[in-house]
This record gives structure tokens, sequence and C-alpha cells, in this order.
């Protein structure tokens, strides 16, 4: 008997279990793992892959587009290299701060409102940095895209793994980050 055939047994045991306490009208401690593993993976399981992989690709998109315009933000401001080392270090830590504020917040009110925060606070700094008039703008316009970078992928990520079956989260989270 394979792995694959044993979680298969296991599956259809807790799902006949789950069945035979809903018909004989017991009450049955049911949690979201339970209905997850009940359903498997639909529609909305998709969506939520969907959107973590999408945030993934902006976080990657933000990542190459500091990379490819570093030395035109050198030159445009005499930084004579330093500056692309501060923008990535500022941007680490604040993104580490983000992460772990929003992990609190999500944790507090669910993931869908501060997901939604984190990805205005991107979008928000993110376009807002184009603009900048100077070097230390732009270094706190890009500390404050950091604070929601690290925040969107957790929640993401987080957000898919709660609705996935137990059995296939190992495999959908890490396509996301493929």
């Amino acid at each position: 008997m394979t792995a694959q055939d044993r979680d298969q047994e296991d599956d259809a045991e807790q799902s006949s279990s789950l069945i035979d306490g809903l018909d004989a009208g017991r009450t049955v401690p049911i949690g979201v793992n339970d209905v997850s593993n009940f359903i498997g993976i639909g529609p909305f399981q998709w969506l939520a892959f969907m959107l973590a992989g999408v945030c993934g690709i902006g976080l990657n998109f933000d990542t190459l587009t500091i990379s490819l315009v570093s030395l035109s933000i050198d030159e445009e401001w005499g930084l004579n290299g330093v500056g692309f080392s501060l923008i990535t270090s500022l941007s680490g830590v604040t993104s580490i701060v983000g992460g772990l504020l929003f992990a609190v917040l999500s944790d507090m009110y669910g993931r869908v409102w501060p997901l939604a925060l984190a990805l205005v606070v991107v979008a928000t700094g993110g376009l807002a940095s184009a603009f900048a008039p100077s070097f230390a703008v732009f270094l706190a316009l890009r500390s404050f895209t950091g604070f929601g970078l690290m925040a969107v992928i957790v929640m993401s990520t987080s957000m898919l793994l709660e609705f996935l079956p137990v059995r296939s989260r190992g495999k959908i989270v890490t396509l996301t980050h493929v």
C-alpha cells in the first residue's frame, strides 16, 4: 500500500465518519480543515491560488524594477553606488516590520481587509516613488512600499493555506513560488 493509497483511505474514513455523524443527528465538531479535506480543491481554492500567485509576481516585478533602475537612480542623485544598498537594506527592514504588523492585524480582523490595506500601501508607495523629487523622499516611499510588500506575500499565502486540503498544501504553495 502506497502513501497515496493510505491518504485516500484516511480521507474516505474521515469523510464517511463526518457524513455518518451528520446522518445520525449527532453534533459533530467540524473545523475548516475537516471541511476543506471533505470538499477538496474547488473554484475558491483556485481563486486563492491565483491571488497568491499574482501577489508573488507583484513582489518579483517590484524587485526587478528597482534592480533595473538602480543605475539611473545613482546617476540622477549622484549617490556613487551607495543608494541602491541603502534602498534594499531599508526596504528589507521595513518589510519585516510590515509583515509582522500585518500578521497581527490579520489574526485580529481576518485576512481580507488587512490584505486589501497592504495592497493599497504597496500600490500607493510604488506609484508615488516614481515621482519622488529627491533621494530622501524616494527612500521614504520605497520603505513605505516595502512595509506592505512582505505583508501581501505572507497574508496571501496564509489565506491560500487555510482553505486548501491538508494533503495538497505543500504542492499548491510550492506552485505559487515557482
